[in-house]
C-alpha cells in the first residue's frame, strides 16, 4: 500500500512548491487546464503569497515520501452557504487509481471535515476522463458548454455539483465497487 500525505503547500518546501510548479507546466496536465499558459517561478510565486492571506481557498500537494505527486485545492471556499469548488490534477506518470482514491478522500474531506453541503468543480468538455470520473462520484451536471476564454482561446466547461446527501446517499457502495483501487493507497491529510 502505497502512503500518499496531503499536505498544505504552504506548509511545503521551497522545492516542493518549485516541483509543482514544473508537474503543472508539463503539457500532459497543463493541457487539460483552463488556464494553459506556462507558470512562471515568478508567477507561481506570487499565487502563493495570495494563498497565505486567503481565507476562501485551501492548497494541498500530494506527497509520497519527499515526492510531489500533484495538487487539490478548494477554491471559493463559503462557509455561510457551506460550498466549495474544487481542483485536481496529476502527474501523468501516477494515474492508475489514484485519481479516483483522491477524489474520495477530497470528497469525504470536504462533508466530515470542512462541514460544507455542496462541492462543485468545472471540467473541460475535452477531458472524457476527469468528466467520466466524477460523473462515476455522484456528480450531476449543472451547467454545461459554459465558455471560458483562457489564453485567447474558446473553451467549453461543465460544471458540476455533489451534495453531501448525495454522498453519504452512495459512497459506501462507491467505495466497494473502487475498493480496487482505494486498497492501494493510505491517503491522509496532514
Amino acid at each position: 500500500m502505497m502512503r500518499i500525505l496531503l499536505r498544505r503547500i504552504l506548509e511545503c518546501s521551497d522545492q516542493q512548491i518549485e516541483d509543482v510548479r514544473v508537474l503543472r507546466n508539463k503539457p500532459g496536465v497543463r493541457d487539460f487546464m483552463i488556464n494553459t499558459h506556462y507558470i512562471s517561478k515568478e508567477e507561481h510565486l506570487d499565487w502563493v503569497d495570495r494563498l497565505r492571506r486567503s481565507k476562501h481557498q485551501i492548497v494541498y500537494l500530494v506527497l509520497n515520501e519527499m515526492d510531489v505527486y500533484g495538487l487539490i485545492s478548494f477554491n471559493q471556499i463559503d462557509y455561510f452557504k457551506k460550498e466549495c469548488d474544487f481542483g485536481i490534477y496529476l502527474d501523468i506518470e501516477r494515474r492508475g487509481g489514484l485519481g479516483s482514491a483522491l477524489l474520495y478522500a477530497l470528497i469525504s474531506h470536504v462533508f466530515d471535515k470542512l462541514q460544507l453541503e455542496v462541492i462543485s468543480c468545472d471540467v473541460l468538455k475535452t477531458n472524457d476522463l476527469a468528466y467520466e470520473l466524477y460523473r462515476r462520484y455522484g456528480f450531476r451536471e449543472h451547467l454545461v458548454d459554459i465558455p471560458i476564454h483562457s489564453n485567447e482561446k474558446k473553451k467549453l466547461t461543465t460544471r458540476l455539483f455533489l451534495s453531501a446527501n448525495q454522498w453519504h446517499t452512495n459512497k459506501t457502495d462507491l467505495y466497494n465497487i473502487e475498493k480496487h483501487k482505494m486498497d492501494k493507497y493510505d491517503i491522509d491529510f496532514e
